[in-house]
C-alpha cells in the first residue's frame, strides 16, 4: 500500500547545520570516491515492523554546502546497497544525510519553511516507518555513510480475553481505535541518529497532527475468548500509529474521546442466555469501550514505541465502559548494531 506523504526537506531550515567549507557561489569539488551506505536498523517482534532482513530499500537526501546535492533511492543487494547514479564525495568538506523508508511515498520538494520536513503524511496503519541522519559526514576510509535507523511511528498491539469465562462466554466480532489522529508532519532531529536508541535528542518530532479518524479497525471476524490472552493480529490495516496526544477519556461519552472499542456477544454459561449484545434492540451497533490513557496519566503515544494493551472482556458493570484493561509502555526499540 502506497503511503501518502509530501516531503519538503528545505534548504533554508537545513542550510544551519550544512557544511560551510565552500561559500554559496563555489562549485563543489569532488573526489574520484562514490559515496556508499550502510544500515543499521531497529529491531522488533512484530511481523509488519521493518527489521535489517525486512528493508530493502530506503530514500536518502543528501545536502553539501547548504544545498541538496543528490536524492537516492537506496537498495539493498545481497549484503551491500546501492543506488543509481553514483555520485561522488566532495574532495573536502562534508555531507548532511537524511533517509526514510518506505520510499513509496509520494513526494514533492518544497523551499522556504522553517520546520516541516515531511509534511502531510498519512498515517495508512500497516506500514512501519523509518528514519535516520547523519550530520556533517566526512569521508571514511571506507566512504560509507552509516545510517542509524529508528522508528518514526508508535506501535498498538492489543490482546484479549474472557473476563469470567467460568461464567461468561465472550465471542469477539471487532476491535477498533477510535478518535485516532492519522495525519501529520515529521521533523528530522538536526543531529545524527546513533547505535543508542536511548539517546533522546537524536528523536524526531511529530507536529500539527490531524485528520481525527472515528474508528479505526484493528481486527474483525469472530473469536471465542478464553481466560488466556489472545494476540488480536490486525487485519484490519492498523498496527502502526502517528505518535500523539490522546483526546481525554470521558465515561459519559466514551465514543467521543481516545479509546479502544469492542464489539462482542456474551453468554451465560450453562443457560447460554445473552446477556450483552453486539446490536441493540433496534438492531444498531453496540460497543463496550476501553480507554487508552489509564497507564499512571500516561496521555500519549511516543515515538518509537510500542503500546500493549491487554483487554478482559465481560459484561460493562456500567453503562458500555469496560473496566479490564491494562497496557504496557515499552522502551524505544533497540538498534542493530
Amino acid at each position: 500500500m502506497k503511503t501518502s506523504l509530501t516531503l519538503a526537506i528545505i534548504s533554508a531550515g537545513l542550510a544551519l547545520i550544512a557544511s560551510s567549507c565552500h561559500n554559496d557561489h563555489d562549485e563543489i569539488q569532488l573526489s574520484k570516491d562514490a559515496i556508499g551506505f550502510t544500515a543499521n536498523v531497529p529491531q522488533s517482534s512484530r511481523t509488519n515492523s521493518s527489521t535489517l532482513d525486512r528493508l530493502d530499500d530506503f530514500t536518502a537526501h543528501v545536502f553539501t554546502n547548504g544545498k541538496e546535492y543528490m536524492v537516492a533511492n537506496v537498495k539493498r543487494q545481497g549484503t551491500a546497497w546501492t543506488y543509481e547514479p553514483v555520485k561522488y564525495w566532495p574532495s573536502s568538506g562534508q555531507i548532511n544525510v537524511f533517509a526514510y523508508s518506505p520510499t513509496d511515498i509520494s513526494t514533492t520538494q518544497g523551499s522556504g519553511l522553517k520546520r516541516g520536513d515531511l509534511t502531510g503524511y498519512e498515517d495508512v496503519g500497516n506500514v512501519d516507518m523509518l528514519y535516520a541522519v547523519s550530520i556533517n559526514a566526512s569521508k571514511p576510509d571506507d566512504s560509507v555513510v552509516k545510517l542509524n535507523f529508528r522508528h518514526a511511528l508508535s506501535q498498538v498491539v492489543i490482546t484479549a480475553k474472557a473476563e469470567d469465562p467460568d461464567h461468561y462466554k465472550v465471542v469477539l466480532h471487532e476491535v477498533a481505535l477510535c478518535n485516532i489522529y492519522a495525519m501529520g508532519t515529521f521533523n528530522f532531529p538536526r543531529i545524527s541518529t546513533g547505535t543508542n536508541s536511548s539517546d533522546s535528542t537524536a528523536v524526531g518530532e511529530w507536529i500539527s497532527v490531524t485528520d481525527l479518524r472515528n474508528p479505526l479497525t484493528v481486527w474483525r471476524g469472530e473469536q471465542l475468548l478464553t481466560d488466556d490472552a489472545t494476540p488480536v493480529l490486525s487485519n484490519g490495516g492498523y498496527e502502526f500509529v502517528i505518535p500523539q496526544t490522546f483526546i481525554a477519556f470521558n465515561s459519559a461519552n466514551p465514543s467521543g474521546t481516545s479509546c479502544l472499542r469492542v464489539k462482542a456477544d456474551i453468554y451465560e454459561v450453562g443457560t447460554n442466555n445473552k446477556v450483552w449484545s453486539a446490536d441493540d434492540e433496534h438492531g444498531r451497533d453496540q460497543y463496550i469501550y476501553y480507554p487508552l490513557d489509564i497507564d499512571q496519566g500516561n496521555t500519549t503515544w511516543d515515538i518509537g514505541h510500542r503500546y500493549k494493551y491487554d483487554l478482559e472482556v465481560g459484561v460493562p458493570a456500567n453503562g458500555n465502559v469496560g473496566q479490564g484493561v491494562t497496557v504496557t509502555d515499552y522502551p524505544a526499540f533497540q538498534i542493530v548494531k
